[in-house]
């Protein structure tokens, strides 16, 4: 492993002894699923459609959303609602070195079969909009964007399109701002498998939850509560400095790893790094279910 990567996993491990929760994004679920734009797009086919000609995600998916909601519905449910076939490795190692809690926007399965994959009792479920800041203590998958249902179940609630962030961010009683504002008061968090795109999940977030710091009942709030570490563990991309100066300013550490290829295969060697040297150390509890040098067969 590279000198970036030897770093980022060194400051990563190091965190660990604060008992961060994990917030993890798209990127460590690519595969078996796809970006923001691929997805519309796998959307779009399942429905009858053109892909929509937005550049924004959010509006290419409201388009879409809007021609035929129950048909929108159906095809995300027919996409997500069968059992991952693979798991990313950052992903089997993430859950075995045993976060406090993980938060998540992605909508998908994969962290539930990750549990399942490494031998280890399910989680606790918790879905917007039946999300509770205080359960980020028990060891639970918090998924704020909704969760596509298994095949007992029915319904999605899942937050993908313009229409749905608005309600869930902006509109009263601003559900997700409340939530994940409580949330970051109590808790480090370090974010993983997100990039600088500004179409990211994570965007919405920090400017929401920026909007809902600044008001002075909630700055009074905040005041009565030690300060939290937030670290991001982002790619290394030279031509984003303005994109890190705004983290920075909303007072986000910002770790970076080499990402070596297309793949991202630094993001799976980094977090098997901090596997390692927590299982190491001991202090963190690690399944030790399998063997993080293996070659990872797809699931089941």
């Amino acid at each position: 492993m590279n000198e970036m990567n030897e770093r980022a996993a060194a400051e990563l491990t190091k965190l660990l002894d604060k008992s961060p929760i994990l917030f993890v994004g798209a990127g460590l679920t690519i595969p078996p699923y796809w970006i923001w734009s691929r997805l519309i797009h796998e959307i779009a086919v399942l429905m009858g459609l053109p892909s929509p000609t937005e550049t924004d995600p959010l509006l290419a998916s409201q388009s879409l959303y809007n021609t035929n909601p129950t048909a929108f519905d159906q095809a995300v449910i027919q996409l997500f609602q069968p059992r991952p076939s693979e798991c990313r490795d950052a992903l089997l190692h993430i859950v075995n070195i045993g976060f406090k809690s993980i938060l998540t926007t992605n909508f998908d399965r994969t962290i539930e079969e990750a549990f399942a994959y490494t031998n280890q009792e399910p989680p606790q479920i918790l879905a917007y909009p039946r999300l509770l800041p205080t359960l980020c203590e028990a060891g639970t998958v918090h998924y704020i964007h909704g969760r596509v249902p298994d095949e007992k179940e029915s319904g999605t609630g899942i937050i993908l399109h313009r229409e749905s962030y608005q309600k869930s961010y902006h509109d009263e009683p601003r559900n997700i701002p409340t939530y994940l504002f409580q949330v970051l008061l109590s808790n480090n968090v370090i974010f993983t498998g997100y990039s600088l795109s500004p179409h990211e999940p994570l965007n919405h977030i920090f400017t929401a939850i920026k909007k809902f710091s600044n008001e002075p009942s909630n700055q009074k709030l905040a005041s009565r509560f030690p300060p939290k570490t937030r670290t991001i563990l982002l790619p290394f991309e030279a031509n984003n400095q303005e994109s890190k100066q705004r983290l920075e300013g909303l007072g986000i550490d910002i770790i970076e790893y080499d990402k070596l290829d297309e793949n991202y295969t630094g993001l799976d060697l980094v977090w098997r790094d901090v596997f390692m040297k927590s299982k190491r150390s001991s202090k963190t509890k690690s399944a030790l279910a399998y063997d993080p040098f293996s070659n990872m067969p797809n699931l089941p």
